[in-house]
């Protein structure tokens, strides 16, 4: 476990395992604003708390990976769902799918979720959709939901620390994957935007866009902002990765191999 210093250096943002204070004095490092409109349901202090928190975080991580300060005044703007009847009707109108209980929609700005008993997960996944639109609103679909699904699971301690601990069950399935010779990173970054809306291939795609994400922070942070300057300039995802890494078969050598040495438990 180590902790993440403050100031805007990309090599700091991830470690396998992190903790970041962020009040010092007192006092704000910096801003991020919720605008949450609650249908049918409220939200408790606590989570108000916990939402403020990882979302500074989150807008912070933005600044530092994209060298700006925009993120400190954006204001994600969140529709909270107590009854599922009302949800879904907002769901088929926006996004044309059933089985998902939050999307961020780009086109409106803003997040809907349903109150489920995990929504605050959803609702760090969702913020991260909602800043990452704001500095690189094409970005591909992989690099979206992985990074948003890593900001998914963050939690604050009860020393109010914020941590992130890797997602195992996902590293378990793409290793064995890997094992039995199912996995192609060609095959993957060919699959279309809406596959990830079908229940049958999403648990695949999120595992490797998750691991993709979880490897490049681990292997070297500058590489992950690196990678993401080059797609905002307007890069492939293979063209951005092969600049970096020197080829597909480079980086998928490197890929392997650190998922060769990672555990599948929670007690790594």
């Amino acid at each position: 476990m180590s902790t993440l210093n403050l100031n805007p250096n990309p090599l700091n943002v991830f470690c396998l395992i992190f903790i970041i204070a962020f009040i010092l004095g007192g006092q704000p490092l910096w801003a991020q604003n919720f605008d949450v409109n609650t249908i049918h349901c409220s939200m408790s202090d606590d989570n108000r708390a916990t939402m403020n928190k990882i979302g500074k975080f989150e807008g912070h991580f933005y600044n530092v990976i994209f060298n700006t300060s925009m993120n400190d005044t954006v204001t994600v703007k969140i529709n909270l769902y107590g009854r599922k009847s009302e949800y879904k009707q907002v769901q088929n109108e926006n996004i044309h799918t059933t089985f998902i209980d939050g999307f961020y929609s780009g086109e409106n700005k803003q997040i809907y979720l349903y109150k489920t008993e995990n929504y605050m997960n959803i609702l760090l996944h969702e913020t991260s959709h909602a800043i990452l639109y704001r500095n690189l609103n094409n970005a591909p679909k992989w690099l979206n939901e992985g990074i948003a699904t890593l900001f998914g699971r963050m939690v604050i301690s009860n020393k109010d620390e914020v941590f992130y601990v890797k997602q195992t069950h996902y590293i378990k399935l793409l290793k064995g994957r890997i094992s039995d010779r199912t996995f192609s990173l060609e095959d993957f970054f060919n699959y279309k935007n809406e596959d990830w809306f079908n229940a049958e291939k999403r648990e695949y795609l999120y595992t490797v866009a998750y691991c993709l994400i979880y490897f490049l922070a681990e292997d070297n942070i500058d590489n992950l902002q690196r990678l993401m300057i080059l797609l905002k300039e307007g890069n492939s995802s293979y063209a951005a990765i092969n600049k970096i890494y020197g080829s597909q078969s480079k980086f998928e050598g490197r890929f392997f191999d650190f998922y060769s040495k990672q555990s599948a438990y929670s007690s790594d």
